[in-house]
């Protein structure tokens, strides 16, 4: 299911059968796929870990999750069945010394910070709430404890087809290059077409999450992996 602006009154459900729709992004020629707890974000633990084992080992591809990770039992959990990336959003705000912890026990590459924004100020627990804090300065925060990858989210955009926000996305590869060469950002939110991800490629994101696109029919998955392999 995706939500509109991330307004939870607005979700859509496309499928009530997750797995398959993994084994479709497989087929399409994915290694990596994006998965958010939503249950868990709001509730402030993950709720679903055992249907996303049964995507990760029925597929075999990488998995980045997120949602509801407040804890270092959580982060231990949540690896031990395999998931390859966690995503930490409200954490990075609240309890920025759990992610120095959890860089520090399972590494950088392990870890990735949600920079889920609105009209450029981080928004925290499933997006409901401010965490007062600038995307930028949280960036800079977290490179501090040895965060390398950041997946930044324009709320605003996110579910809309509308597009990336090309120049917020911009402004923060910006100020990210001047803190620290090996910072890597993912752009999400507003992807609809695959100009947009060659565009995205284009101005040195590691990555994009894309999901209205594809559920609508709007981007071919496997067309779109196929565009953005060479730039």
């Amino acid at each position: 299911m995706r939500l509109h602006q991330g307004d939870y009154s607005k979700e859509t459900v496309y499928s009530n059968n997750p797995i398959e729709i993994a084994k479709s992004f497989a087929i399409a020629g994915s290694s990596f796929i994006h998965i958010v707890d939503l249950d868990g974000a709001m509730k402030g633990e993950p709720q679903h870990l055992e249907l996303i084992a049964q995507i990760k080992y029925s597929t075999g591809l990488e998995v980045q999750f997120g949602g509801g990770i407040r804890n270092l039992k959580s982060l231990e959990t949540i690896l031990e069945t395999g998931i390859d990336r966690v995503v930490l959003g409200t954490a990075a705000i609240e309890n920025p010394e759990f992610v120095n912890q959890a860089v520090r026990e399972f590494g950088a590459e392990c870890v990735s910070i949600g920079i889920d924004a609105k009209d450029g100020i981080v928004v925290i627990k499933g997006w409901v709430e401010s965490g007062n804090q600038e995307a930028i300065d949280l960036i800079r925060s977290m490179s501090q404890i040895g965060a390398k990858r950041f997946i930044y989210t324009d709320i605003k955009r996110d579910g809309t087809l509308s597009s990336p926000n090309f120049e917020a996305i911009i402004e923060l590869l910006a100020h990210a290059s001047k803190i620290s060469p090996n910072l890597k950002m993912i752009a999400s939110g507003g992807v609809a077409t695959i100009a947009h991800l060659q565009r995205l490629a284009e101005i040195g994101v590691e990555g994009a999450i894309i999901g209205s696109a594809i559920y609508k029919g709007k981007v071919d998955l496997k067309e779109a992996i196929v565009a953005t392999s060479t730039i």
